[in-house]
């Protein structure tokens, strides 16, 4: 989810580790579990979302 934040963040140029680490600031988990679903459905791969998101940390248990 695009915040106003983020928005305006994109909408100065900021770079995209800059635009990564404030997508993480703001929810850390909601886009890594997206990514996890889409996994496990066969959707993409393992690979693809490190290859996307970069390393991550460990998902919490209720995920």
């Amino acid at each position: 989810m695009i915040t106003d934040t983020l928005r305006s963040a994109i909408a100065s140029g900021r770079n995209p580790w800059e635009l990564q680490a404030l997508v993480r600031s703001d929810s850390p988990h909601p886009l890594l579990a997206d990514a996890h679903a889409k996994v496990e459905q066969g959707l993409t791969t393992t690979e693809e979302v490190l290859r996307t998101l970069g390393p991550q940390e460990a998902l919490p248990a209720t995920v």
